[in-house]
């Protein structure tokens, strides 16, 4: 199976893909948790949300950036995204996000 396009979603089907052994190949869905469920069903060839914000941390004193904010959508993204964002430039970026 060639992964759902969500997080959200490839977290949804991960159980029954672990219960059918039906292998996934997760291309969009950064989510660090489908990485750290120790599925062995499911493969990931796109970077995980704490990866990103580690590759993106090396920007933060080069484009002096201060202060980041991120305008999300309400899933299982928008709660990890910013939280790693923030841990990884230092505390540097305050991620606000409200319910």
């Amino acid at each position: 199976m060639i992964g759902a396009w969500s997080s959200t979603y490839t977290l949804a089907v991960m159980p029954k893909l672990l219960e059918y052994k039906v292998p996934m190949i997760v291309e969009t869905s950064s989510a660090d948790k489908i990485t750290t469920s120790g599925n062995p069903y499911v493969f990931r060839i796109s970077p995980t949300n704490g990866t990103e914000a580690k590759s993106f941390t090396r920007f933060v004193d080069q484009l002096g950036i201060k202060k980041a904010d991120f305008l999300v959508v309400n899933n299982d993204w928008v709660w990890v995204q910013p939280r790693n964002s923030a841990r990884c430039s230092r505390k540097r970026a305050s991620p606000s996000t409200s319910r």
